[in-house]
C-alpha cells in the first residue's frame, strides 16, 4: 500500500518470526540505519510474537523511518493500562489521549450484533536513533476479545409481560417502549401473557417495522387460526414450556402442520424429573422443534416448589448433553445435512447419544436438526458441562450465568421495570435506557460474582434468588473437589 498521503512512497509491512530476526532482516532488505541503535531503542518494548515492521520504499530504496507494530495480541485491560502508562512516562502519549484509550477499551459492547472495541496494535515510529512517536490503531470486532464488562451497552432483549391477572400493559405503553427498542437497535423482544391481549397483532407489526425479532411465549393451547394470525403479523418464533397445562404438544403439532419451524421448547429440570432427560430430548426432537432449552434453579411459588437437582443428577445431565451435542453438532451446525463423503443419518466418529448407564438413546435419531442448549440461569449445569479445567471451560463472562440486568430486562403489566420477574423488585422509569443506565438495583446485580471458595466461582453465576450461599449449590462440595 502507499504511505498515507505520499503517493510516491510504497509502504511494506513485514512479519518477522522473532524479535531477534528483525535486525538482520532489515539489513538484508537494504535498510541503511544502525541496527544496534535500533535494538537499544526498542529493547523496552520488546515483543515475543506477532512482530511486524513497516518500511517505506522510495525511488532510492528503503527510507530511514520505520515503524514497529507491538502489543498486537489481546491483553487484559489492566495490562493495556500499564502499557499506556509506559508510553506516557516515555513522553510518547499525552495524558488526555491515554485516558481516551482507556475509555475506549472499556466501552460496553453492543449485544446484537455483538461488537466490541479494542486496540488492534500500537506502532512505534523510529528515526535518527530514537522512537519519535507512538500510534494506537483502534478497532471493533464481532468476536469476544475479553469478558471484562458488567453489561451490554443496551439490553439484548426486553421481555414484555402483557397480562398479569386482571392487569394488562396498555398498548400505548408497549408501543412506546418498542419504539425505544428500535431507536437503540435492540433486536429481540419476548412476549408473555399474549392470550386475550387485543392489540397484540399491532405490537408484532411494530416489531417487524423495527427489525425486532419477536418471540411469543405460549402458556396455553392456541387455535390454528390464532397462530396463523400471529405468524402473519410478524411473530419470529414461539417458546413453549413442556408442561401439560401449557398445551405445548398440541401447539407444536399445529406449528409443524403450518410448516413453521421457528419454535423452541423449554424443560424445567428438578430433582423429581432429572432422570427423564433422555426421554425429553427424544420427545422434543420428534416435534420438529428448532431448539430444546434445559432450565432449572428458578424460584417457584410455594405450591409448585421443586427441589434443585442434586450433584449426581447435574453430573449425569452434563454428560448426556455433552454426548448429544458431540453426536449431533459439527462446528456448531446440525450434521444431519449430507457432507462430502458422508451419508445423512449415519453416525459420526463412533459417538453414541446414549444416556450413561442405559440403552436409551438421548435423541430422536443418530443426528438431529434440533439444538440442545442450557439456559444461562442454570449456570451450575453449564459450568459442569465445561469441565474442571478452568482455562478450557468456555462458560465465562456475563453470559456464564444469570443475565438479568446485564443482557435482558422485563417490563411488567403495570408498566414497571424489573431485572427478572422472579425477583420481587419493581422500578419506574420513563425510558428503557434510563433504567438500564441508572437503576441502583441493576448496578447492584451487576456486581454479583460466583461463590467464594467454589471451584467453579469464575465459571458459574447461579440465580442468587435461589442459591444465596455457596453451601446451597449442589456443585459446591464442602471439601472443594470438583464434580
Amino acid at each position: 500500500m502507499t504511505s498515507r498521503g505520499e503517493l510516491d512512497i510504497m509502504r511494506l509491512v513485514i512479519s518477522f518470526p522473532s524479535w531477534e530476526s528483525i535486525f538482520p532482516g532489515l539489513t538484508a532488505i537494504g535498510w541503511q540505519g544502525d541496527t544496534a541503535e535500533l535494538a537499544s531503542a526498542l529493547e523496552p518494548w520488546k515483543e515475543s510474537q506477532r512482530i511486524a515492521v513497516n518500511i517505506d520504499l522510495g525511488a532510492d530504496g528503503v527510507l530511514p523511518k520505520i515503524g514497529i507494530e507491538v502489543f498486537s495480541r489481546w491483553r487484559h485491560p489492566l495490562i493495556v493500562d500499564k502499557f499506556i502508562m509506559r508510553l506516557e512516562d516515555a513522553g510518547l502519549c499525552l495524558p488526555e489521549k491515554g485516558e481516551a484509550l482507556r475509555r475506549w477499551i472499556r466501552f460496553r459492547p453492543d449485544a446484537d450484533p455483538f461488537r466490541q472495541t479494542l486496540i488492534n496494535y500500537f506502532k512505534l515510529n523510529y528515526k535518527d536513533g530514537k522512537i519519535t512517536e507512538a500510534k494506537a490503531y483502534l478497532g471493533q470486532t464481532p468476536y469476544i476479545n475479553h469478558n471484562y464488562f458488567d453489561a451490554y451497552e443496551f439490553p439484548g432483549r426486553v421481555d414484555f409481560y402483557l397480562r398479569d391477572g386482571e392487569r394488562a400493559l396498555s398498548a400505548d405503553s408497549a408501543l412506546r417502549l418498542l419504539a425505544q427498542c428500535g431507536e437503540n437497535r435492540l433486536r429481540r423482544a419476548r412476549f408473555m401473557g399474549v392470550e386475550g391481549y387485543e392489540e397484540f397483532d399491532r405490537l408484532l407489526g411494530v416489531c417487524r417495522e423495527n427489525s425486532i425479532r419477536a418471540e411469543v411465549a405460549l402458556a396455553e393451547p392456541v387455535s390454528r387460526e390464532a397462530l396463523e394470525k400471529m405468524i402473519a403479523a410478524g411473530a419470529d418464533s414461539f417458546l413453549m414450556d413442556m408442561e401439560e397445562e401449557t398445551g405445548w404438544a398440541a401447539n407444536a403439532e399445529t406449528l409443524r402442520a403450518l410448516g413453521f419451524a421457528g419454535f423452541r421448547l423449554r424443560w424445567f429440570m428438578h430433582r423429581g424429573n432429572a432422570q427423564d432427560l433422555p426421554r425429553v430430548i427424544r420427545r422434543a426432537g420428534e416435534t420438529g422443534a428448532q431448539e430444546l432449552i434445559i432450565t432449572g434453579m428458578k424460584p417457584c411459588s410455594a405450591g409448585l416448589r421443586r427441589e434443585t437437582p442434586d450433584r449426581g443428577q447435574i453430573i449425569a445431565a452434563a454428560e448426556i448433553i455433552n454426548v448429544w451435542q458431540k453426536e449431533n453438532l459439527r462446528n456448531g451446525e446440525a450434521i444431519n445435512e449430507p457432507q462430502d463423503g458422508d451419508a445423512a443419518n449415519e453416525p459420526q466418529d463412533g459417538v453414541s447419544a446414549v444416556a450413561p448407564g442405559t440403552n436409551e438413546p438421548a435423541g430422536t435419531d443418530a443426528k438431529s436438526r434440533m439444538e440442545l442448549t442450557v439456559e444461562s440461569c442454570f449456570s451450575p449445569l453449564r459450568a459442569v458441562m465445561g469441565g474442571a479445567d478452568e482455562k478450557r471451560n468456555g462458560n465465562r463472562g456475563i453470559g456464564r450465568g444469570c443475565e438479568a440486568g446485564s443482557y435482558f430486562v422485563a417490563v411488567l403489566a403495570d408498566g414497571s421495570f424489573t431485572p427478572c420477574p422472579y425477583l420481587d423488585a419493581r422500578e419506574t422509569y420513563g425510558f428503557i435506557s434510563e433504567y438500564w443506565e441508572h437503576s441502583p438495583l441493576l448496578k447492584k446485580i451487576r456486581k454479583q460474582n460466583g461463590h467464594e471458595g467454589c471451584p467453579y466461582a469464575r465459571r458459574c453465576l447461579p440465580c442468587f434468588a435461589v442459591i444465596r450461599e455457596a453451601c446451597d449449590c449442589p456443585v459446591h462440595p464442602l471439601d472443594g473437589d470438583r464434580p
